[in-house]
């Protein structure tokens, strides 16, 4: 059994106590004082930074144009609708993928265009493009010239996009991904990390990607004067729910352009969302009002993925295009059983791992690498569960059809922060068949007799990172602030205002060093979570810590403890209501 080696090493929290000028802020923006504490922590510093964090703006958005190719893209997919050829949009089989591909569709349905759309199965076709695929929808269009737009996908597929090219295809390339040493000759790329892309940030996902090509056709369009005789130029906001689901979802860092569009989406989201969407928010327990982070990461993102990961991703895409009510509430529940089977194989592949003994995980080497005849379709998020609770990266392998004639293994990788992930496959690549992604998370195959090899040279590669990672790595608390105070100073909920949390915008984090726990309890499979009650002097507060378990022994009743936290809202029921999330205790 695999022992817990993760030790957390907790920076010394900052003493609270805020300044002439932090009181002064405060006030102008009508805020408790730790507010301004939090974002002066984030860097955001002075009444313009912090205007603009807490009030973000669509009027604050670059120009779509600043974006390298986008005016040859526009032109492309202005020439296809003025010609009626017809547009494929072809997306990924992920959240970010499945949101990228609806909001397109949707943007041409808008506008009078019918798109149609191809997501690849991930067992019998795989990730990104394939020429079976290109051929085939190519046979069923009547045509000329038709538009391929890739979200998502595409920028690695030299060979499918001269293959598309061969049928016919004038191609677009949108994609966040790392571009390739030399570039896919499509006829546009629309990627902020390609080279002498000017682009503002190189931060966006797939779905942001494809919104700043729906707003680039739409000035375009308008210019044009397409617009004149029908109802106006669509209203882009519209479609930012998809954005913030597949931003969230994709765990992008929440950088100044996302946090703008994530949050506008959110107010899409808890205004006003469409059908399918809202009967996906109903399924999760999550009724109308604010929308947040953790929402959906935990709850929404999670069924999305299922369909992908279960090779069902047609109920995912009918459900986020579906306009009838009814059908929506069929559909999201198909969704959530969907999630169930995936949770289930999960949780045995997971038990599975645990059971390995440790040096054949290869702990002391820095990295858990694991192959089995695990399910294709979950092996990223049981490596995401690994990577979490050891906080080493990991890696697990499976059995995968091979094409070569001898043994394949297809893995998924998940990292921790400050360890590129990417980076260090590209260290390996002379054992690797393909591979791609990003910093902290990526896919690759190999062939099965170069495992050890593979892992040899991967884990020599992570000890220098992870050595010069530990030398710095502390955990961050943000400040020494009870609960008691957070909850009943009003604070809590001011909170809100920094939402959406992530990356490049963590969760805030507090100490309490005289917290009183009057109750405990073990919950979820093998007691691996705690209940908590914290008392309080006006009222009492519940807790949840999640993987903390085994810190159970610690804990006697009526006891004061040492603990790191973050709120957090529940949602019971149709009761929402804010909680402790404990992170450690001592």
């Amino acid at each position: 059994m695999i022992q817990d080696t993760e030790i957390r090493h907790w920076q010394r929290p900052l003493q609270f106590s805020p300044t002439a000028e932090q009181n002064h802020l405060a006030q102008k923006f009508n805020v408790h004082p730790l507010i301004i504490h939090l974002l002066e922590l984030r860097n955001i510093a002075g009444s313009n930074e912090i205007e603009r964090f807490l009030n973000p703006s669509l009027a604050f958005l670059p120009d779509p144009f600043s974006m390298k190719d986008m005016d040859t893209a526009v032109s492309l997919v202005s020439k296809a609708i003025k010609a009626h050829a017809e547009i494929v949009i072809w997306g990924d089989y992920d959240v970010d993928g499945m949101t990228a591909t609806c909001l397109l569709v949707k943007f041409f349905k808008k506008i009078g265009i019918h798109a149609r759309w191809n997501i690849p199965d991930r067992f019998s076709e795989g990730y990104g493009l394939n020429s079976k695929g290109i051929e085939a929808i190519r046979s069923d269009i009547q045509t000329d010239l038709p538009l391929l737009i890739t979200v998502d996908c595409g920028i690695s597929n030299h060979a499918e996009i001269q293959r598309a090219k061969e049928l016919g295809f004038n191609v677009i390339i949108t994609d966040h991904h790392e571009p390739p040493e030399i570039s896919v000759h499509a006829d546009a790329i629309l990627n902020v990390k390609q080279e002498c892309c000017t682009f503002i940030t190189q931060d966006l996902a797939g779905v942001g990607t494809a919104f700043y090509l729906a707003a680039g056709i739409r000035s375009r369009l308008n210019s044009e004067g397409y617009f004149r005789d029908g109802e106006g130029a669509p209203n882009l906001k519209q479609f930012l729910d998809y954005v913030s689901i597949g931003t969230i979802a994709d765990m992008v860092p929440l950088s100044w352009i996302n946090r703008i569009l994530v949050k506008a989406g959110f107010e899409v989201l808890s205004v006003c969302p469409r059908r399918g969407i809202s009967a996906l928010l109903r399924s999760s327990n999550i009724g109308a009002g604010t929308i947040t982070s953790d929402d959906i990461a935990f709850q929404v993102a999670p069924k999305i993925n299922a369909a992908g990961r279960m090779g069902k991703v047609d109920i995912a895409m009918d459900l986020l295009l579906c306009d009838d009510e009814n059908k929506a509430s069929e559909l999201a529940g198909k969704l959530t059983e969907l999630n169930s089977k995936r949770k289930k194989i999960c949780r045995d592949i997971l038990e599975s791992t645990l059971d390995i003994d440790p040096n054949r995980l290869i702990l002391n080497n820095n990295c858990i690498i694991i192959s089995g005849d695990f399910h294709q379709g979950v092996i990223g998020i049981v490596a995401s569960q690994l990577a979490n609770r050891y906080n080493f990266p990991a890696i697990l392998f499976t059995h995968d059809t091979s094409k070569y004639g001898k043994s394949v293994l297809k893995g998924s990788g998940r990292s921790i922060p400050g360890i590129d992930l990417f980076a260090v496959l590209c260290q390996c690549d002379r054992f690797l068949l393909k591979y791609g992604g990003h910093s902290m998370a990526a896919g690759m195959s190999l062939f099965e007799e170069n495992l050890e090899i593979f892992k040899n040279r991967f884990s020599g590669i992570l000890k220098e990172e992870m050595v010069k990672k530990q030398k710095s790595d502390q955990f961050i608390i943000d400040a020494e602030f009870s609960i008691e105070n957070l909850f009943e100073e009003g604070v809590v909920e001011q909170l809100q205002t920094l939402e959406p949390f992530g990356i490049g915008n963590r969760r805030p984090v507090f100490s309490d060093a005289k917290a009183f726990i009057y109750d405990c309890r073990s919950l979820g499979h093998n007691g691996d979570h705690l209940r908590l009650s914290f008392r309080c002097k006006y009222s009492n507060r519940q807790g949840m810590g999640f993987n903390l378990g085994h810190r159970k022994e610690l804990l006697r009743e009526q006891s004061v403890h040492h603990t790191i936290y973050t709120p957090s809202l529940n949602r019971y029921r149709n009761t929402v209501s804010w909680e402790v999330r404990l992170l450690d205790i001592f």
